[in-house]
């Protein structure tokens, strides 16, 4: 593999992935106001009221970061992988669960979220790596 086929990859995978990165969180959003305005009034489901949002968040948080990491010029630094998806997930939720509550009044911990933190996080990164199989399988 010379670096023409290098450089071809990388442009195709960054494409895709900035795309991944855009058209997620968009999806995500939309989701989101769907929830606020749509499904809670129409249901009183537990997951709709209480944790769906939450599965979403990392829909928007890992693209996030993903986004600011490709801002770096010097490595492509991304956060795709499941061990890394999971890591990230985990420790951004126990600092929202565990950490806020310390000090912002009326915010409670809920083990669930988590939970629904690392369910977002591990299909994000069955998204991204799609893009890289669909890429792979696609050059062969």
């Amino acid at each position: 593999m010379g670096s023409h086929h290098r450089r071809r990859y990388c442009s195709w995978f960054r494409n895709h992935f900035l795309l991944l990165n855009v058209a997620l969180p968009t999806f995500a959003f939309a989701l989101f106001l769907l929830n606020e305005n749509v499904f809670k009034k129409l249901t009183s489901n537990l997951f709709i009221h209480g944790y769906f949002n939450d599965a979403l968040s990392m829909w928007l948080y890992l693209p996030y970061i993903n986004l600011l990491l490709s801002l770096y010029p010097h490595r492509q630094l991304r956060i795709t992988s499941l061990p890394a998806c999971i890591t990230v997930t985990l420790i951004s939720g126990l600092g929202w669960e565990y950490l806020t509550p310390l000090y912002r009044t009326g915010s409670v911990s809920d083990p669930l979220d988590l939970v629904m933190y690392t369910i977002g996080g591990i299909t994000y990164s069955l998204f991204a790596q799609r893009i890289k199989k669909s890429r792979t399988q696609e050059s062969s």
